[in-house]
């Protein structure tokens, strides 16, 4: 059991590092969104919990400066239609479709399996981007190495990273085919009989670029989208500049 810790502690250091590594696709915020990615124009607001894609009123000027993410209502997820590879996909060619699949992903990112990177990313990677897929696998590689690991492999000691999406700010882009998606994360990780292997990483962001492709949203690291970048305020739940610059809290529901 030491020997899992002391793993775990390894893998922390470059965890912290690298963030959201196996989807740490780099793109920026924008105004949050709800369903302007299906052309249904409606603004986002402090309303909703996760699995559904009910559209929200705007709050007033006024009042908008008083909210805050922890005010808020939680946001409403979809659920996938379908799954490949053991991942979700199937997501709607709306707003909320898009913020669901990048929720879903990050949460689903197989973290220091270098395999299982390959088998997600396969599945939600655009064909414009497959040289993505090769860096990222590379990176978890040099993770495993760093934390004392072989290159290639599983998670070490039966340890098990989950990871749990706070907040995402998002914003459609480029006709609106394109969504960027900023997402806070913590990420834990517990041992094979439940306890904890050591302390959480929290408070990290990181974000995705989806483009809508083959009838569904798939990550793409292209440079022409990606120098389409911006970047929002830090997130946190109590402050109002969090919320004017978009910040959404999610809701973690079965």
């Amino acid at each position: 059991m030491e020997d899992q810790d002391r793993a775990a502690r390894r893998a922390r250091v470059r965890l912290v590092a690298i963030g959201g590594l196996a989807l740490a696709l780099l793109v920026g915020g924008g105004v949050l969104l709800t369903n302007a990615v299906s052309g249904q124009g409606a603004s986002a607001a402090p309303s909703g919990e996760r699995r559904s894609s009910t559209p929200h009123p705007t709050p007033s000027a006024s009042s908008r400066g008083k909210m805050t993410p922890a005010k808020a209502k939680p946001m409403h997820l979809l659920k996938p239609e379908s799954g490949k590879d053991g991942f979700s996909v199937g997501f709607p060619r709306t707003g909320p479709g898009a913020v669901s699949a990048a929720v879903y992903y990050l949460e689903e990112s197989p973290f220091l399996d270098d395999v299982r990177t390959r088998q997600q990313l396969s599945a939600v990677t655009s064909r414009g981007s497959s040289a993505y897929i090769d860096k990222q696998v590379s990176e978890v590689r040099k993770v495993r190495e760093a934390a004392g690991l072989a290159p290639s492999g599983g998670v070490p000691g039966g340890l098990t990273f989950t990871t749990n999406v706070n907040a995402i700010r998002a914003t459609p882009l480029v006709n609106r085919r394109l969504v960027q998606v900023w997402l806070n994360y913590d990420r834990y990780a517990t041992k094979p009989d439940g306890t904890p292997a050591n302390e959480p990483i929290k408070d990290e962001t990181t974000d995705l670029l989806l483009i809508w492709e083959d009838g569904d949203w798939k990550i793409t690291d292209e440079p022409r989208y990606r120098k389409l970048r911006t970047f929002p305020a830090s997130y946190d739940p109590d402050s109002p500049i969090s919320w004017q610059s978009g910040w959404w809290q999610v809701a973690h529901v079965a």
